[in-house]
Protein backbone atom coordinates (compact mmCIF):
# COMPACT_ATOMS: atom_id res chain seq x y z
CA UNK A 1 0.00 0.00 0.00
CA UNK A 2 2.79 2.31 1.22
CA UNK A 3 4.40 1.33 -2.37
CA UNK A 4 1.51 2.53 -4.59
CA UNK A 5 1.02 5.62 -2.25
CA UNK A 6 4.59 6.74 -2.99
CA UNK A 7 4.48 5.58 -6.61
CA UNK A 8 1.07 7.84 -6.98
CA UNK A 9 2.80 11.15 -5.50
CA UNK A 10 6.03 10.86 -7.62
CA UNK A 11 3.68 10.24 -10.82
CA UNK A 12 1.78 13.77 -9.59
CA UNK A 13 5.45 15.33 -8.80
CA UNK A 14 6.50 14.60 -12.22
CA UNK A 15 3.16 15.61 -13.47
CA UNK A 16 3.17 19.07 -11.83
CA UNK A 17 6.87 19.46 -12.72
CA UNK A 18 6.26 18.78 -16.42
CA UNK A 19 2.99 20.88 -16.35
CA UNK A 20 4.93 24.04 -14.71
CA UNK A 21 7.99 23.14 -17.39
CA UNK A 22 5.37 23.45 -20.58
CA UNK A 23 4.25 26.85 -18.71
CA UNK A 24 7.60 28.24 -18.44
CA UNK A 25 8.30 27.08 -22.38
CA UNK A 26 4.81 28.81 -22.98
CA UNK A 27 5.22 31.80 -21.53
CA UNK A 28 9.09 32.01 -23.02
CA UNK A 29 7.79 31.82 -26.49
CA UNK A 30 5.45 34.32 -26.70
CA UNK A 31 8.00 36.53 -24.99
CA UNK A 32 10.16 35.94 -27.78
CA UNK A 33 7.98 36.47 -30.28
CA UNK A 34 7.10 39.93 -28.18
CA UNK A 35 10.37 41.13 -28.38
CA UNK A 36 11.05 40.13 -32.13
CA UNK A 37 7.56 41.91 -33.03
CA UNK A 38 8.66 44.80 -31.04
CA UNK A 39 12.21 45.08 -32.41
CA UNK A 40 10.60 45.11 -36.30
CA UNK A 41 8.44 47.65 -34.98
CA UNK A 42 11.04 49.64 -34.11
CA UNK A 43 12.95 49.13 -36.71
CA UNK A 44 10.32 50.51 -38.70
CA UNK A 45 9.29 53.28 -37.42
CA UNK A 46 13.20 54.12 -37.01
CA UNK A 47 12.98 54.15 -40.68
CA UNK A 48 10.08 56.36 -40.88
CA UNK A 49 11.96 59.09 -38.69
CA UNK A 50 10.00 58.55 -35.23
CA UNK A 51 13.01 58.40 -33.52
CA UNK A 52 11.48 58.45 -29.61
CA UNK A 53 8.68 55.94 -30.36
CA UNK A 54 11.32 53.65 -32.16
CA UNK A 55 13.55 54.00 -28.75
CA UNK A 56 10.68 53.44 -26.90
CA UNK A 57 9.70 49.97 -28.87
CA UNK A 58 13.48 48.65 -28.66
CA UNK A 59 13.66 49.90 -24.78
CA UNK A 60 10.68 47.31 -24.45
CA UNK A 61 12.19 44.93 -26.63
CA UNK A 62 15.52 44.74 -24.45
CA UNK A 63 13.39 44.31 -20.94
CA UNK A 64 12.02 41.36 -22.76
CA UNK A 65 14.40 40.12 -24.27
CA UNK A 66 16.64 40.34 -21.37
CA UNK A 67 14.45 38.13 -18.92
CA UNK A 68 15.05 35.49 -21.45
CA UNK A 69 17.96 33.19 -20.12
CA UNK A 70 19.39 30.39 -21.75
CA UNK A 71 21.37 27.54 -20.12
CA UNK A 72 24.54 26.70 -22.29
CA UNK A 73 27.59 24.77 -21.68
CA UNK A 74 30.91 26.85 -21.68
CA UNK A 75 33.33 25.41 -24.06
CA UNK A 76 36.84 26.38 -24.63
CA UNK A 77 37.13 29.12 -26.75
CA UNK A 78 33.61 30.21 -26.87
CA UNK A 79 32.48 33.89 -26.50
CA UNK A 80 30.93 32.85 -23.37
CA UNK A 81 33.85 32.88 -21.56
CA UNK A 82 33.61 36.46 -21.72
CA UNK A 83 30.33 36.48 -19.50
CA UNK A 84 31.54 33.85 -17.29
CA UNK A 85 34.91 34.30 -16.71
CA UNK A 86 34.94 31.74 -13.82
CA UNK A 87 33.30 29.01 -15.45
CA UNK A 88 35.08 25.55 -16.25
CA UNK A 89 34.68 23.77 -19.19
CA UNK A 90 31.43 21.72 -19.74
CA UNK A 91 29.93 23.89 -17.00
CA UNK A 92 26.16 25.10 -17.42
CA UNK A 93 25.82 29.00 -17.31
CA UNK A 94 23.51 31.19 -18.02
CA UNK A 95 23.66 33.31 -20.98
CA UNK A 96 21.54 36.39 -21.72
CA UNK A 97 19.28 36.14 -24.65
CA UNK A 98 20.66 37.57 -28.16
CA UNK A 99 18.39 39.08 -28.82
CA UNK A 100 19.10 41.46 -26.40
CA UNK A 101 22.21 42.50 -28.15
CA UNK A 102 20.59 43.26 -31.45
CA UNK A 103 18.14 44.99 -30.06
CA UNK A 104 20.70 46.99 -27.91
CA UNK A 105 22.75 47.87 -30.90
CA UNK A 106 19.47 49.40 -32.43
CA UNK A 107 18.73 51.55 -30.16
CA UNK A 108 22.08 52.47 -30.07
CA UNK A 109 22.12 53.58 -33.54
CA UNK A 110 18.69 55.66 -32.59
CA UNK A 111 20.48 57.51 -30.36
CA UNK A 112 23.49 58.04 -32.74
CA UNK A 113 21.51 59.53 -35.42
CA UNK A 114 20.49 61.87 -32.69
CA UNK A 115 23.83 62.77 -31.58
CA UNK A 116 23.64 61.22 -28.20
CA UNK A 117 26.69 59.62 -29.04
CA UNK A 118 27.03 58.77 -25.16
CA UNK A 119 23.96 56.70 -24.81
CA UNK A 120 25.02 55.01 -28.21
CA UNK A 121 28.51 54.48 -26.93
CA UNK A 122 26.56 52.58 -23.83
CA UNK A 123 24.41 50.41 -25.92
CA UNK A 124 27.05 49.35 -28.47
CA UNK A 125 28.93 48.69 -25.17
CA UNK A 126 26.30 46.21 -23.02
CA UNK A 127 25.83 44.82 -26.66
CA UNK A 128 29.20 43.68 -27.06
CA UNK A 129 29.71 42.10 -23.20
CA UNK A 130 26.33 40.21 -23.82
CA UNK A 131 27.65 39.24 -27.02
CA UNK A 132 31.31 40.06 -28.16
CA UNK A 133 30.71 37.94 -31.37
CA UNK A 134 28.05 40.34 -32.75
CA UNK A 135 30.19 41.89 -36.15
CA UNK A 136 27.41 44.65 -36.21
CA UNK A 137 28.09 45.74 -32.31
CA UNK A 138 31.82 46.55 -33.38
CA UNK A 139 31.15 48.31 -36.62
CA UNK A 140 28.87 50.51 -34.62
CA UNK A 141 30.74 51.55 -31.73
CA UNK A 142 33.74 52.25 -34.19
CA UNK A 143 31.13 54.56 -35.34
CA UNK A 144 31.61 56.55 -32.37
CA UNK A 145 35.34 56.45 -31.95
CA UNK A 146 35.22 57.99 -35.69
CA UNK A 147 32.84 60.43 -34.53
CA UNK A 148 34.98 61.11 -32.01
CA UNK A 149 38.32 61.26 -33.43
CA UNK A 150 39.48 58.29 -31.66
CA UNK A 151 40.92 56.57 -34.65
CA UNK A 152 43.29 53.75 -32.80
CA UNK A 153 39.79 53.06 -31.09
CA UNK A 154 37.92 52.99 -34.59
CA UNK A 155 40.46 50.69 -36.29
CA UNK A 156 40.85 48.38 -33.27
CA UNK A 157 36.54 48.07 -33.52
CA UNK A 158 36.29 47.73 -37.24
CA UNK A 159 39.07 45.11 -37.36
CA UNK A 160 37.34 43.21 -34.34
CA UNK A 161 34.24 43.34 -36.38
CA UNK A 162 35.93 42.39 -39.68
CA UNK A 163 37.46 39.13 -37.78
CA UNK A 164 34.24 38.33 -36.55
CA UNK A 165 33.44 38.40 -40.13
CA UNK A 166 35.52 38.45 -42.91
CA UNK A 167 32.62 39.76 -44.85
CA UNK A 168 31.59 42.98 -43.19
CA UNK A 169 31.35 45.29 -45.66
CA UNK A 170 30.59 47.49 -43.18
CA UNK A 171 33.56 46.93 -41.24
CA UNK A 172 36.04 47.57 -44.06
CA UNK A 173 33.75 50.79 -45.34
CA UNK A 174 34.24 52.37 -41.14
CA UNK A 175 37.72 51.45 -41.45
CA UNK A 176 38.76 52.62 -45.01
CA UNK A 177 36.73 55.68 -43.52
CA UNK A 178 38.97 56.15 -40.42
CA UNK A 179 42.43 56.04 -43.19
CA UNK A 180 40.48 58.74 -45.11
CA UNK A 181 40.03 60.79 -42.25
CA UNK A 182 44.01 60.22 -41.27
CA UNK A 183 45.31 61.17 -44.88
CA UNK A 184 46.47 57.41 -45.65
CA UNK A 185 44.43 57.08 -48.61
CA UNK A 186 45.97 53.73 -49.49
CA UNK A 187 45.14 52.28 -46.73
CA UNK A 188 41.32 53.12 -47.37
CA UNK A 189 41.45 52.14 -51.05
CA UNK A 190 42.72 49.03 -50.25
CA UNK A 191 39.36 48.15 -47.32
CA UNK A 192 37.36 49.72 -50.48
CA UNK A 193 38.66 47.40 -52.96
CA UNK A 194 38.07 43.92 -50.36
CA UNK A 195 34.92 45.48 -49.78
CA UNK A 196 34.19 45.59 -53.43
CA UNK A 197 35.39 42.24 -54.02
CA UNK A 198 32.25 41.34 -51.20
CA UNK A 199 29.81 43.95 -52.95
CA UNK A 200 30.77 44.92 -56.17
CA UNK A 201 27.68 46.87 -56.70
CA UNK A 202 27.61 48.53 -53.34
CA UNK A 203 26.68 51.94 -54.05
CA UNK A 204 28.16 53.69 -50.54
CA UNK A 205 31.38 51.52 -51.67
CA UNK A 206 31.72 53.55 -54.55
CA UNK A 207 30.63 56.93 -52.94
CA UNK A 208 33.33 56.51 -50.25
CA UNK A 209 35.90 55.71 -52.88
CA UNK A 210 34.90 59.45 -54.04
CA UNK A 211 35.41 60.70 -50.79
CA UNK A 212 38.73 58.88 -50.40
CA UNK A 213 39.84 60.22 -53.79
CA UNK A 214 38.69 63.84 -53.15
CA UNK A 215 40.57 63.83 -50.05
CA UNK A 216 43.35 62.90 -51.89
CA UNK A 217 43.34 66.06 -54.34
CA UNK A 218 41.87 63.81 -57.47
CA UNK A 219 38.50 65.96 -58.17
CA UNK A 220 38.12 63.90 -61.95
CA UNK A 221 38.09 60.66 -60.27
CA UNK A 222 35.87 61.71 -57.14
CA UNK A 223 33.31 62.88 -59.84
CA UNK A 224 33.34 59.69 -61.33
CA UNK A 225 32.84 57.57 -58.48
CA UNK A 226 29.74 59.78 -57.50
CA UNK A 227 28.52 59.13 -60.31
CA UNK A 228 29.11 55.30 -60.48
CA UNK A 229 27.22 55.36 -56.80
CA UNK A 230 24.56 57.56 -58.09
CA UNK A 231 23.79 55.40 -61.16
CA UNK A 232 23.76 51.97 -58.50
CA UNK A 233 21.82 53.92 -56.27
CA UNK A 234 19.71 57.37 -57.33
CA UNK A 235 18.25 57.39 -53.64
CA UNK A 236 21.88 57.68 -52.13
CA UNK A 237 22.05 61.67 -50.70
CA UNK A 238 26.15 61.51 -49.85
CA UNK A 239 27.41 61.39 -53.91
CA UNK A 240 24.85 65.10 -54.06
CA UNK A 241 27.29 65.68 -50.81
CA UNK A 242 30.37 64.44 -52.51
CA UNK A 243 29.84 67.20 -55.40
CA UNK A 244 28.24 70.02 -53.00
CA UNK A 245 31.77 69.57 -51.39
CA UNK A 246 33.30 70.20 -54.56
CA UNK A 247 31.93 72.66 -55.97
CA UNK A 248 32.06 74.87 -52.57
CA UNK A 249 36.26 74.18 -52.62
CA UNK A 250 36.39 75.59 -56.43
CA UNK A 251 34.10 78.46 -55.02
CA UNK A 252 31.23 77.55 -57.80
CA UNK A 253 28.78 78.18 -54.99
CA UNK A 254 25.08 78.32 -56.36
CA UNK A 255 26.34 74.66 -57.95
CA UNK A 256 27.06 73.53 -54.55
CA UNK A 257 23.91 74.82 -53.25
CA UNK A 258 22.24 72.87 -55.80
CA UNK A 259 24.13 69.49 -54.81
CA UNK A 260 23.55 70.04 -51.05
CA UNK A 261 20.15 71.13 -51.77
CA UNK A 262 19.11 67.41 -53.16
CA UNK A 263 21.34 66.07 -50.74
CA UNK A 264 19.04 67.24 -48.12
CA UNK A 265 15.98 66.29 -49.79
CA UNK A 266 17.12 62.52 -49.82
CA UNK A 267 17.94 63.24 -46.19
CA UNK A 268 16.52 65.55 -43.91
CA UNK A 269 18.77 65.25 -41.54
CA UNK A 270 22.09 65.62 -42.83
CA UNK A 271 24.23 67.91 -40.56
CA UNK A 272 27.28 68.31 -42.73
CA UNK A 273 25.10 69.40 -45.87
CA UNK A 274 22.92 71.55 -44.22
CA UNK A 275 26.13 73.19 -42.39
CA UNK A 276 27.93 73.50 -46.02
CA UNK A 277 25.44 74.54 -47.63
CA UNK A 278 24.80 77.32 -44.52
CA UNK A 279 28.86 78.36 -45.61
CA UNK A 280 28.00 78.53 -49.14
CA UNK A 281 24.55 80.89 -48.73
CA UNK A 282 26.55 83.22 -45.97
CA UNK A 283 29.28 83.59 -49.00
CA UNK A 284 26.31 84.28 -51.41
CA UNK A 285 25.07 86.94 -48.70
CA UNK A 286 22.25 85.05 -48.29
CA UNK A 287 22.42 85.40 -44.10
CA UNK A 288 18.86 84.65 -43.83
CA UNK A 289 18.83 81.30 -45.10
CA UNK A 290 22.43 80.49 -44.31
CA UNK A 291 20.98 80.94 -40.48
CA UNK A 292 18.54 78.54 -41.05
CA UNK A 293 20.70 75.71 -42.28
CA UNK A 294 22.61 76.33 -39.30
CA UNK A 295 20.08 76.53 -36.77
CA UNK A 296 18.63 73.01 -38.54
CA UNK A 297 22.04 71.40 -38.65
CA UNK A 298 22.73 72.08 -34.32
CA UNK A 299 19.68 71.59 -33.59
CA UNK A 300 20.15 68.16 -35.30
CA UNK A 301 23.61 67.68 -33.81
CA UNK A 302 24.24 70.03 -31.24
CA UNK A 303 28.40 68.81 -31.28
CA UNK A 304 28.45 71.11 -34.66
CA UNK A 305 27.96 74.22 -33.00
CA UNK A 306 31.51 75.20 -32.38
CA UNK A 307 32.64 74.11 -36.28
CA UNK A 308 29.86 76.00 -37.75
CA UNK A 309 30.64 79.05 -35.69
CA UNK A 310 34.73 78.69 -36.67
CA UNK A 311 33.03 78.35 -40.20
CA UNK A 312 31.09 81.59 -40.02
CA UNK A 313 33.88 83.61 -38.14
CA UNK A 314 36.33 82.10 -41.29
CA UNK A 315 33.75 83.29 -43.72
CA UNK A 316 32.83 86.82 -42.05
CA UNK A 317 36.75 87.82 -42.08
CA UNK A 318 37.66 90.57 -44.78
CA UNK A 319 40.84 88.89 -46.88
Amino acid sequence: MHQICREKYMSRIIIITVAIFSLVFTINAQNSRKADNLNEEGLRLYKAGSFEAAIDAFSEAIEISSSLTSTQKYLRGNDLADRAPGASFGEQIFAVDPRTAVALVNRGNVYFVLGQMAKALDDYDRAIRISPGLAEAWVCRGSVWLFRREHDRAIEDYSRAIKIDPRSVKGYIGRSMVFSDKGNIKSAFEDLDAALKLEPKNAEVYYRRGNARRLSGDTTGALEEYKHAQDLDPTLSGPYFGRGCIYYAQRELKAAVAELTKAIELDVRYPPALMLRGYALLAMGKDADADKDFKRAVAILPQLKDEIDAGIKQIMTPK
